[in-house]
């Protein structure tokens, strides 16, 4: 599931929306790469967040068919 996430995410984000978070973080923080890199991926977890989870465990199973103990 996480490369279907990974998939999804890449679609979601633009380079030119990193590009534009980069560019502002620069100018306002010109002397603190660690800034820059914390807000990018503040972005891409935000992102991350809107993929939807499910859980493939029992996918295609009747409640029948396996023990709930």
């Amino acid at each position: 599931m996480v490369a279907n996430g990974v998939l999804l995410l890449c679609c979601q984000v633009t380079v030119v929306e990193l590009e534009a978070v980069l560019a502002k973080d620069k100018d306002v923080f010109p002397d603190n790469p660690d800034i820059w890199l914390k807000d990018l991926v503040s972005v891409m977890n935000l992102r991350l967040s809107m993929v939807p989870v499910t859980d493939l465990t029992f996918d295609g199973k009747s409640p029948g068919k396996f023990c709930y103990s």
